[in-house]
């Protein structure tokens, strides 16, 4: 399947009708774009998650307390590890970017 979706200027887009279907995209949903040395681009959807979507999905470590950490302090340590792993692999050198 494919589809063509144009920017406008201010960078934004449209996901077209059946690509937004196909991913099951909702409204507030955020989409990942990988782009490999070859310049190949994957997205990936990364859905809103609830809470209780989540419940259950740490367990628990030969039944020890887990220490509590703020959810704002946990998204926070995410989008720097994530940031940090998406950056690692990019960089830019005379204007030009550049695979690592």
């Amino acid at each position: 399947m494919m589809g063509i979706a144009y920017v406008t200027g201010k960078y934004q887009l449209t996901v077209p009708k059946e690509i937004r279907e196909a991913l099951h995209l909702e409204g507030g949903d955020r989409i990942l774009f990988q782009i490999n040395k070859d310049g190949e681009t994957k997205i990936r959807v990364l859905k809103n998650v609830s809470v209780d979507d989540l419940a259950g999905s740490l367990g628990r470590s030969a039944n020890k307390p887990v220490d509590y950490i703020p959810v704002e302090s946990a998204r926070q340590k995410v989008a720097e590890e994530l940031a940090e792993k998406i950056n690692s692999k990019i960089t830019f050198s005379k204007g030009k970017k550049q695979e690592n």
